[in-house]
């Protein structure tokens, strides 16, 4: 068979992974192969063997062993029966020797005892027989408090011994007449585990236990105890005499060692062994009560009655030993399962909520972004979600609160720091404080007198700039400019603001400006004309003057500034008419005309304009000089003040005659004056009764009359009589107050009784608004004569025309009213809006949405009210959106009648408590993702994908969603990696290639994965099947190659004896087919020296071949002439390898060489891709196109070569996306 037959090889790889070994043992390795000619599938068990490393011989502590197993220190075999024994030694070892070793008495005193405590063989153990023990035994006896009972079993003590015997329940027996001593070590399950030897005889295999027995057979010496309990030669108990015919009986000392004890391995006890059902204890120490931004280390310790076997980690691995650290990066609940060697588990969940190394959010503001020239508030808006704010610093000072006062501008460095130590620092530059007053200028204010306006004009500057300019009006100007006209003398006061609110004022004093005429008084004194002149302001510049239609004259006097003037002129006459004209000193005048006249003058007064039934007075009165006043009876008198009465109206003429006969009359209307008494008439129709009262002056003021013996009413138009014989009195007064009171107008008047009219009832009260009271109805009957009765709606009358009926509930009621007649009227009233039924309230919580349903059966709901915990009450108006925890909720119904629901009513108070949903979906999203990043498996991540998306947008979707992705390019990247080492260990075990045997063992080096773990191990072992073949097909060419070696020598030498060019030629030949360049160099030179080639030739030789080479280099042949390239180039490097000094062309040899070794590489992955679907990495690619790049070629060509590789890199993302998991 041939040693590279196919069937041979993959019988190997068969043999290598189910374990066949070279001696032809199969190991119980759990695996199942199939084998096809071009694939390998390798099925894995899920069960897992472990292999007991510890060997007959071997050295360990003694807590690597279990119970059952038998060791030897200080020349005696012992066995293992317990560990971390319950009562006894923390973390200590139980072992009993294996044999007994002696036989003794249980007490030799004279008087002898069952009470262990006082027995001499615990003195003897340990005495004695302790100090026989070697010293690396005895520094490890651990002292045990060990349990005991007397002779009845009614009183416990305790001894601390170092060796000791067992007890009944300690080695699995129970009997009667005995009380229990300690606790079984689980180690003894039947008799033959009990079973102890001494020499060959069985009857002689028993041995003691500690446990007294409260009954014997025999009586015993007064001050004795009771016998003892033993185990016989067939692993069951009995009990005998303390002393045993003084021999006793066999002694197995029992002691606790140190879990650190070394001890010989022997073997395994046929019969003990530990009934395990005690499960593991687990400790988890090392995680921090305190915040921390650092990783956590938590460190599990285990430990078990026998032997911890391995503790499972949070992340699914399994460390062999009692002891494990684990590192946790972030929070989460962390599960450590500790299993013993039965099988017997423990989980311990350990909850790490004190990682926190995420930033604190910092985001920062100012209370105003405009100019101000107060103090800036930063508004410090801190937050961290995990360990909390623990200080803010401002420019290194810690401050307290969320706003920072600056009052001045600059740059401030806040940093907030979360309670872990995370900081977070930002910067805020504050510019907008301003507290430097603007500028004012004004001008346009008059220094010379005007009697027009000023136009001021005010002009402010700021360093920030101007916001607003106020007037002296009060109007605000939005600009640094503005003018003001001012029409009068006065301060006046600008102020400027600047944008950040600084304020400065000017005020500007006005006192050129006259727009007032002068002040002029003429009066007549004697014969002189006095005129009185004044300006106060710019003073009186001319004053002028003229009688009656004469010239105008200036006074030519001297005119005092500022002061009154007093002028007098000269009259020529009496009576004259005068106008003067004064000028000030700016234009304004004033123009006074006066006449003067030397008349007489008349006056009457009294003439009355209200109506009076009086004579009346006229007062006459005269001024001036005058001569005689006649008066309208033609009386002549010449006093200056006359009273002249007068009786009736009419025109009453008055005359003023001077000395001249100058005449002025005054004619006085009189017209006020009514004497008369007004008239009236009575008229009776039917029952009606009018009355006409008439005055022919003043006019009727009012009218009064009175029916019968009643009083005196003001009559206001027609009035209804009764029926029967009357007496009308009537009076009346007119507006001048004549009272026709000394005249009664009476008239007896009879009216017949015909009465058929029917009462009228009004009822009103009924409410058309919802209410929850009674409500009271007011009934009003009327009646063209006399209503005699109202009749309420529950019977009862009531006399009268008016009354009231309370109502308590909805319904028609009926009211009857009857009149003295008898007629009647009834009208019924329905009472619809009484509602005092309370409404009814339901609070309905799901999940954190709360919906009030409330009814009322009458009124209708009006409102509802709602308070959370000690809240105020919330009117309703839909679906509340609650906040996680627990709350108190109550509810207030309100109906349109303003009846609330009853509040005591469970329905209106509920307690709840409400789930944190948003934190319980990111919870179950984080814990799906943490899950999908553990198992990597598609349903799980499909799972955490669809969790995900149902949070709300923010930082934890997005770093939820980016876990995703990285997790999605892990499991596309370990794919990818996997498919690799596949196919190239595929084609190694095709090839058997030693170069495709080192890049399928890189390949499956760097498959760095948890997905393909078992099948990375797989491809391993068929590499590790796989290299002796190679190593062999190695070893053959480097065999082969030594033997051409050997060959081309013997042909050089016989070149060299022979000089024969045939001799030399096939010599050339053999050395142009060596691989190895060293070797291939020397025999070269070694050859050229037998041919006699001179360096000159060969440098010829050299330099033809370089330039034919570099003919070839240029984009076009390297890509489709690579194999004439490459040939050039190895015919190139052998001619200039040939020369003594090949400087010249190095260069150029490697620049070709740069370019062969990218396009070699190329076209290597380009055929593994297409014959063995081995796709090269991103990684490899990245470093194909950083090779390619330090090429030393034209920018064209080198871009040319690129884009080939980028093309080709964009095909192998296609093939990546098609190409399906080999299964192993």
């Amino acid at each position: 068979m041939k040693p590279y037959d196919k069937k041979v090889i993959n019988k190997k790889i068969t043999q290598a992974l189910i374990g066949v070994t070279t001696l032809g043992t199969i190991l119980a390795m759990p695996i199942s192969i199939g084998m096809q000619d071009n694939s390998m599938s390798i099925i894995r068990d899920n069960k897992a063997f472990a292999a007991d490393n510890i060997k007959v011989g071997d050295t360990v502590e003694v807590n690597k062993l279990m119970v059952g197993d038998i060791f030897n220190i200080s020349g005696i075999d012992w066995v293992v029966v317990a560990k971390n024994h319950e009562g006894y030694p923390d973390g200590s070892v139980t072992v009993m020797s294996k044999d007994i070793l002696e036989k003794r008495p249980f007490d030799t005193k004279s008087l002898p005892s069952s009470h262990w405590g006082k027995s001499s063989l615990r003195a003897y153990l340990n005495g004695e027989f302790y100090n026989k023990l070697s010293e690396d035994l005895k520094t490890n006896i651990l002292e045990t408090h060990l349990i005991n009972t007397n002779f009845n079993g009614k009183e416990d003590y305790y001894t601390d011994d170092k060796i000791f015997i067992p007890s009944l329940e300690e080695i699995g027996l129970k009997v009667c007449n005995s009380k229990p001593v300690g606790s079984s070590f689980n180690a003894f399950h039947d008799n033959a585990s009990r079973i102890a030897k001494f020499g060959d005889k069985d009857y002689e295999w028993t041995y003691w236990t500690r446990v007294p027995t409260t009954l014997t057979l025999q009586a015993l010496p007064a001050g004795t105890d009771f016998d003892v309990f033993y185990v016989y030669s067939n692993g069951t108990s009995n009990y005998r005499d303390i002393n045993f015919n003084r021999i006793g009986d066999g002694v197995r000392p029992t002691l606790n060692l140190k879990s650190s004890t070394p001890v010989v391995y022997i073997d395994k006890h046929e019969h003990i062994k530990l009934d395990d059902k005690e499960s593991p204890t687990i400790e988890v120490t090392g995680n921090t009560t305190s915040w921390t931004n650092k990783d956590v280390m938590l460190n599990a310790s285990a430990k078990d009655n026998n032997k911890v076997k391995s503790i499972a980690l949070p992340d699914g691995k399994t460390v062999s030993s009692d002891r494990a650290d684990y590192t946790v990066t972030k929070n989460g609940t962390y599960k450590f399962t500790a299993e013993d060697e039965a099988g017997n588990k423990t989980t311990k969940e350990i909850v790490v909520d004190k990682i926190d190394k995420e930033l604190p959010t910092l985001n920062l503001s100012t209370s105003t972004t405009s100019f101000t020239n107060g103090n800036v508030d930063i508004n410090i808006d801190a937050k961290d979600t995990l360990s909390g704010v623990k200080e803010i610093k401002v420019n290194g000072n810690v401050t307290t609160g969320n706003k920072y006062t600056v009052s001045a501008n600059g740059t401030y460095t806040i940093e907030a720091i979360d309670n872990a130590g995370n900081k977070t620092s930002k910067q805020i530059s504050i510019s907008n404080i301003d507290k430097e007053l603007p500028t004012i200028a004004v001008s346009g204010n008059p220094t010379e007198w005007t009697n027009g306006n000023a136009t001021l004009t005010c002009t402010a500057t700021d360093n920030v700039g101007v916001k607003s300019i106020t007037m002296p009006n009060g109007k605000v100007i939005n600009s640094n400019k503005a003018d003001f006209t001012v029409s009068k003398n006065g301060t006046y006061k600008f102020m400027v603001e600047d944008k950040a609110g600084n304020r400065a004022t000017k005020e500007i004093v006005v006192d050129k400006i006259d727009n007032e005429s002068p002040i002029t008084n003429v009066s007549v004194k004697g014969n002189k004309l006095i005129i009185d002149a004044y300006d106060s302001l710019s003073g009186i510049k001319e004053i002028l003057y003229q009688m009656d239609d004469g010239e105008i004259v200036k006074y030519t006097g001297e005119i005092a500034q500022n002061a009154k003037n007093h002028i007098s002129i000269d009259l020529a006459s009496e009576n004259y008419k005068v106008r003067v004209t004064v000028i000030d000193n700016v234009g304004n005048n004033h123009t006074d005309y006066y006449e003067f006249r030397q008349e007489p003058r008349l006056k009457v007064t009294g003439n009355p304009v209200d109506w009076t039934n009086k004579d009346i007075i006229l007062n006459v009165t005269a001024k001036g000089s005058f001569k005689s006043i006649i008066l309208p009876d033609g009386k002549v008198v010449n006093s200056d003040k006359i009273a002249f009465t007068v009786s009736e109206n009419g025109t009453y003429k008055f005359i003023l005659e001077d000395e001249l006969t100058n005449k002025e009359t005054k004619e006085v209307v009189v017209n006020k004056i009514d004497k008369e008494l007004p008239v009236i008439n009575i008229n009776v129709k039917g029952n009606k009764m009018t009355i006409d009262a008439n005055d022919s002056l003043s006019g009727i003021k009012e009218v009064f009359y009175k029916v019968d013996d009643g009083e005196f009413v003001k009559y206001d138009g027609e009035v209804t009589l009764p029926s029967g014989n009357h007496t009308i009195n009537v009076n009346a007064i007119d507006n001048a107050g004549n009272l026709n009171n000394d005249i009664y107008i009476k008239e007896e008047v009879t009216i017949e009784d015909k009465d058929k009219e029917a009462p009228t009832l009004e009822v009103t009260g009924n409410p058309v608004d919802w209410t929850n009271k009674d409500i009271i109805l007011n009934v009003t009957a009327k009646d063209n004569k006399k209503v005699k009765s109202i009749t309420l709606p529950n019977g009862k009358v009531v006399n009268g025309d008016t009354t009231t009926f309370t109502v308590k509930n909805n319904g028609t009621y009926k009211f009857m009213v009857e009149d003295e007649a008898g007629n009647k009227t009834t009208k019924e009233v329905s009472v619809n809006r009484i509602d005092k039924e309370l409404p009814t309230a339901n609070i309905n919580v799901k999940d954190d949405k709360m919906i009030i349903a409330a009814s009322d059966k009458l009124s209708g709901i009006k409102e509802i009210f709602y308070k959370i915990d000690n809240g105020e009450f919330v009117r309703y108006t839909g679906e509340v959106t609650l906040s996680p925890g627990v709350h108190k909720i109550k509810v207030k119904a309100i109906d349109n009648a303003g009846n609330m629901n009853d509040q005591n009513s469970t329905s209106s108070e509920v307690n709840v408590n409400v789930e944190d949903k948003s934190k319980k979906d990111l919870e179950d999203a984080t814990k799906a993702v943490e899950k999908a990043e553990t198992t990597k498996n598609e349903d799980d991540i499909d799972r955490a994908k669809e969790k995900v998306a149902k949070l709300p947008d923010g930082k934890d979707k997005d770093d939820l969603n980016n876990r995703l992705d990285d997790l999605g390019k892990q499991i596309k990247a370990e794919k990818d990696a996997y498919i690799k080492a596949y196919n190239a260990v595929k084609k190694a075990k095709t090839t058997l290639d030693k170069e495709d045997y080192e890049y399928a063992k890189k390949a499956v080096y760097d498959l760095n994965t948890t997905i393909y773990k078992n099948e990375k191990a797989q491809l391993q072992r068929v590499l590790d099947a796989l290299k002796p073949y190679i190593d062999r097909k190695e070893n053959e060419k480097k065999q082969a190659e030594r033997n051409k070696i050997r060959n081309i020598e013997k042909l050089i030498s016989q070149a060299i004896a022979t000089k024969d060019p045939k001799a030399i030629e096939e010599a050339q030949a053999a050395i142009d087919e060596l691989e190895d360049l060293d070797i291939k160099m020397a025999l070269q030179k070694k050859l050229d020296t037998t041919n006699r080639i001179s360096q000159m030739d060969l440098a010829i030789q050299a330099r033809d071949a370089v330039e034919k080479l570099d003919a070839y280099l240029n984009y076009s042949d390297i890509i489709n002439n690579l194999d004439e390239l490459k040939d050039l180039y190895k015919k190139a490097e052998k001619a200039t390898n040939r020369l003594d000094n090949n400087s010249q062309y190095a260069n150029r040899i490697d620049k070709a060489k740069g370019y062969i070794e990218v396009m070699e590489i190329l076209t290597k992955y380009k055929e593994d891709a297409e014959r063995n679907s081995i796709l090269a990495s991103e990684k490899e690619m990245t470093e194909l196109i950083s090779k390619a790049n330090q090429l030393s070629f034209t920018t064209r060509n080198k871009q040319n070569i690129i884009k080939e590789i980028l093309k080709f890199q964009e095909e192998l993302k296609e093939l990546r996306e098609a190409t399906t998991v080999p299964e192993a």
